[in-house]
């Protein structure tokens, strides 16, 4: 079972087209700039700085393949620890918007883990 909180949608359209009354836009443009400069950076060291910066916890020797992205709503709830390897365009999502609803949820990869290529890593997990 994920471990998520639910959060009820009362509009009419489905919930993701009220995304801006989730989290600060400005936020999100500031996280999209980050974390879309460092998805295509060679350089694992300076990719792991930036993802930092949002808020997310990288431990000591995380490796982020080209293309990998971690969550822009909520990095600050994502957490990896050390000597794990994320994979070729894997994504790591803390948050989902659904139709009549939006749910969130920590991420938590432990230690020496690898995230395979191409994987969805959804909130809760």
């Amino acid at each position: 079972m994920r471990d998520i909180k639910h959060y009820k949608h009362y509009g009419k359209a489905n919930s993701l087209r009220n995304w801006y009354r989730v989290k600060n836009p400005l936020r999100i443009a500031f996280n999209f700039i980050i974390i879309y400069t460092a998805r295509y950076l060679p350089s694992i060291r300076l990719k792991n700085a930036l993802y930092r910066i949002t808020g997310a916890k990288i431990g000591k020797d995380v490796s982020f393949a080209l293309g990998a992205i971690p969550d822009i709503f909520y990095p600050e709830m994502i957490e990896i620890g050390d000597n794990s390897i994320i994979g070729f365009n894997a994504t790591i999502l803390a948050h989902e918007f659904i139709i009549d609803e939006w749910r969130v949820g920590k991420v938590k990869i432990g230690k020496n883990v690898v995230i395979g290529a191409n994987s969805t890593i959804l909130p809760g997990i």
